[in-house]
């Protein structure tokens, strides 16, 4: 697995109202800059999830009617704790009714739904073949399977909220995709060609599946395009299901392979400047640290092509989704659109908006070690109050002149801390630009550019504040704060 597929599923992950967006961790961690400005996502989106399939279509799975079963990906899923972002799945799983047709020909597409050990529940979208839940893809020969979804969270057909009505997670929607054949992440390679990328199997149909819940009152949901003309039928939807709607219709694949282009030609490159050690072996101290260097400079690359990009990522990212909407009938006759362009951003019928319970005085003594300009401070405190669900952190910032331009004066530094905490528990952390918590880097980042954190002279201002975040709701108290002089 490469560092380009690590950066690509974290930056592909994220979750529903008042959890921590993975996604913006992942690109602040590897860019080395904490100016985090919405750590939340809120609000209905349009999720949509893209099947890629490369080759075969319709007619490659009809002539079998057979499907190898191939194990699930263990890469498939963020690896969480416990005790730490969004939990791991606790409880039954159940399958709901909701059964959608594929257009590829393919199996049918299903929803089924879970509770976390931090109390949230999540929404995951898949296929179902004899009784088993996953996604048809290629194997490594090119060859179509179906590889079996774990049951469990931060996956790309995996939505997870605090929103829970009737035991059912109410989730409008969000805005996603994933190339599950073809594409950067397929695991098959095809010779290189006019389209193909660096030997990936080019992208020929794409099957689009819109899906969430809309809570017990809702009644109906229709799938309408930006001239508000109708996909398809008018779906029905059932209170015991928590008011879920699926929808699955082909796209053109047109602009999906110009970003599998765009993925393949960044990954080339990435893996032309800084080779990765071959897979199991043995490295020596100083071969580990060159490796580890390696690795960072190889994510640093990533994003700034990702960056330069972007621009072009957008107007292909409009292309594939268009300015489609989907709209839900309610109980008593209201109408709303819940997920795309123009949607409605307030409480559903029938759910109740929850606010954050915040503390009114979470003040605590906060002491702060400066050793030199080369070095992390050294931040350390007690939890003024429990932090048991996602939504809840700890939040350390500190402001003044960022290294090592030492000219703008703005957030040097930030974190967030979310794992479990019991109140008065002991809180010690090193905070410098660019030192977070990130499963894909071997090593914590080293300073910034110039060798150093802070810039000399200059002062400092540490602030650590409670976050509280719940359906949209945000709300922070200061907990203390510091200042030091940078020598």
């Amino acid at each position: 697995m490469s560092a380009f597929d690590h950066l690509e599923r974290q930056l592909t992950r994220s979750v529903d109202d008042g959890m921590a967006s993975t996604a913006a961790r992942a690109a602040r961690t590897v860019q080395g800059r904490r100016t985090r400005r919405r750590a939340w996502l809120h609000g209905p989106r349009l999720f949509l999830l893209a099947l890629v399939v490369a080759g075969g279509g319709t007619g490659a799975l009809a002539a079998t009617g057979v499907l190898r079963i191939a194990p699930a990906d263990p890469m498939a899923l963020t690896v969480f704790g416990p005790h730490e972002g969004i939990g791991v799945r606790t409880g039954p799983v159940d399958l709901l009714p909701l059964r959608v047709d594929d257009p590829n020909g393919g199996p049918p597409w299903v929803l089924r739904t879970f509770r976390t050990t931090r109390g949230v529940a999540c929404l995951q979208g898949g296929q179902l073949y004899r009784g088993r839940f996953g996604l048809v893809e290629r194997d490594e020969q090119d060859r179509r399977v179906f590889r079996l979804s774990e049951v469990g969270v931060g996956g790309s057909n995996v939505r997870c909220t605090t929103r829970i009505v009737d035991g059912r997670p109410v989730i409008s929607g969000g805005l996603r995709t994933v190339a599950m054949d073809g594409g950067a992440q397929s695991r098959s390679r095809c010779g290189r060609g006019a389209g193909e990328g660096s030997g990936g199997c080019p992208i020929r149909t794409v099957a689009v599946i819109r899906f969430g819940t809309l809570g017990p009152q809702a009644r109906a949901a229709r799938w309408l395009d930006g001239g508000g003309r109708q996909h398809g039928r008018t779906l029905r939807l059932d209170a015991g299901t928590g008011g879920a709607y699926l929808f699955a219709e082909r796209a053109d694949p047109a602009p999906w392979r110009a970003m599998q282009r765009l993925d393949m030609e960044v990954r080339d490159e990435a893996k032309r400047r800084f080779p990765m050690a071959a897979p199991g072996v043995s490295l020596s101290a100083p071969a580990r640290r060159a490796a580890q260097r390696r690795d960072r400079r190889r994510i640093t690359f990533l994003m700034q092509q990702l960056r330069a990009q972007r621009p072009e990522r957008r107007r292909l990212y409009a292309e594939t989704t268009g300015d489609e909407r989907i709209e839900a009938s309610f109980a008593g006759g209201r109408r709303l659109l819940v997920a795309g362009r123009g949607a409605w951003r307030g409480a559903l019928p029938g759910v109740v908006v929850a606010r954050p319970d915040v503390p009114a005085d979470v003040r605590e003594p906060v002491g702060l070690r400066y050793r030199s300009t080369g070095r992390p401070v050294i931040v350390a405190f007690r939890s003024p109050t429990t932090i048991d669900r996602p939504g809840e952190a700890l939040r350390i910032t500190i402001r003044g002149p960022k290294a090592p331009g030492c000219t703008r004066h703005e957030v040097s530094s930030e974190r967030w801390l979310d794992h479990d905490r019991a109140e008065g528990g002991a809180v010690r952390v090193q905070v410098g630009q660019g030192i977070v918590d990130a499963p894909f880097l071997t090593a914590a980042p080293p300073p910034p550019k110039g060798g150093r954190y802070w810039c000399a002279g200059a002062r400092y201002v540490l602030r650590v504040r409670y976050s509280a975040s719940r359906d949209g709701h945000r709300v922070e108290r200061l907990i203390g704060q510091r200042a030091f002089v940078a020598h």
